[in-house]
This record gives C-alpha cells, sequence and structure tokens, in this order.
C-alpha cells in the first residue's frame, strides 16, 4: 500500500506529499492517506478535515510500520485524544499564522503555493 501511494506521489514531482494513516480510522477498512502539504483543495472545507492531516493525529507510514514491527499491534487514540487534535487551532503547516476559519486559511495556504509556484517559474 505504502508503495502505491508513493508511486502516485511520483507523478507530481513538483510537489511534496504526506503519507500515512489517522490515528483514529474513520472507517473500519485500512486506508492509507497521500495528499499534498500544500493543502489546497476544494475538498478542504472543516477545521477537523485540515487537523486530521497537520496534528499528531496523522501518523507516517514510518511510525506506523515501527510501532507495528516492535509491537505487534498499532494503538489507536481515544476520542478524547482525538477530539484534542481535531480542536487544535487552524494554524497554518507552513508558518506560524493562525487563522480565524477554514476561508481565511485556505486563502493564506494558496498564497504560499503561489509563491512557491513564482519561485518554481523562475529556476
Amino acid at each position: 500500500m505504502e508503495k502505491a501511494g508513493r508511486n502516485v506521489a511520483a507523478k507530481y514531482p513538483e510537489s511534496t506529499f504526506k503519507i500515512g494513516y489517522h490515528a483514529l480510522p474513520s472507517m473500519s477498512q485500512v486506508h492509507l492517506h497521500v495528499i499534498s502539504d500544500d493543502f489546497v483543495s476544494a475538498c478542504l472545507k472543516t477545521k477537523k478535515h485540515f487537523n486530521s492531516f497537520v496534528t499528531e493525529f496523522f501518523r507516517s507510514t514510518e511510525d506506523v510500520m515501527k510501532e507495528l514491527e516492535s509491537t505487534g499491534k498499532v494503538k489507536l487514540l481515544s476520542s478524547d485524544e482525538a477530539k484534542a487534535f481535531m480542536d487544535t487551532l487552524l494554524q497554518c503547516n507552513q508558518c506560524s499564522f493562525v487563522a480565524k476559519n477554514i476561508p481565511l486559511l485556505k486563502s493564506h495556504l494558496e498564497s504560499h503555493l503561489k509563491s512557491k509556484m513564482k519561485g518554481n517559474k523562475s529556476s
């Protein structure tokens, strides 16, 4: 599964990706998330969704595999632990900016992406 995720990410060399799992899965089937770390997406609509990828609620494949190999299982978060991560402030994953709401965060994230794209064009 991880290899498939890395293959998908490799198709977009101009972007960087986070590959991993939610510490409290949203569905019973094991599923891997492959998400660009610019977080500019029409699908990003809630604080909970954003925080599920930028806090310790999101676990890298490396961390999950290490835990699985050393203990034979993966410890899930409690509901209270998960809620604490979901309630975290909306802090940009690229700087110290804290947004009051998702629309402001999305606008801010788009400014990072535009700056990055300008930098790539001058390279």
